[in-house]
């Protein structure tokens, strides 16, 4: 049986003064969406492009095509940031680093000498 999978990019671009996304999703679908975090299933319909605040902003998106969908989000760092931003709700990964299980004792002692040996420092979350 052959199945597919939707796929929704984005396009950030700045017009008449402010910051507006587009978004697209492949193959062609229906897009709802969301800037508060509540659930993009039941948010505002899609058509155009939307304009986006100043600070920092997250877009929640749900796409749907013809019994598929998916949802995703993207962020966005305020206007006139540039670089890598750090999103403090996401995990962290070291680019580049091979991943390597930690799934014994061992190995998780082994794992934090190499950390402590690159200055790298973990902070507990809540």
């Amino acid at each position: 049986m052959w199945s597919n999978r939707l796929t929704v990019r984005n396009e950030l671009f700045e017009e008449d003064g402010s910051r507006k996304v587009r978004l697209f999703v492949a193959p062609k679908g229906n897009l709802r969406y969301t800037l508060d975090g509540s659930t993009p299933r039941n948010g505002k319909e899609y058509a155009d492009s939307v304009t986006l605040p100043d600070g920092p902003t997250t877009i929640w998106v749900y796409a749907e095509a013809e019994g598929l969908e998916t949802k995703t989000d993207f962020a966005f760092p305020a206007r006139g940031k540039k670089g890598v931003q750090i999103d403090d709700t996401k995990p962290a990964r070291l680019a580049g680093a091979k991943q390597k299980k930690l799934d014994s004792r061992q190995k998780a002692f082994s794992g934090l000498q190499a950390a402590k040996e690159k200055s790298i420092k973990f902070e507990a979350s809540l």
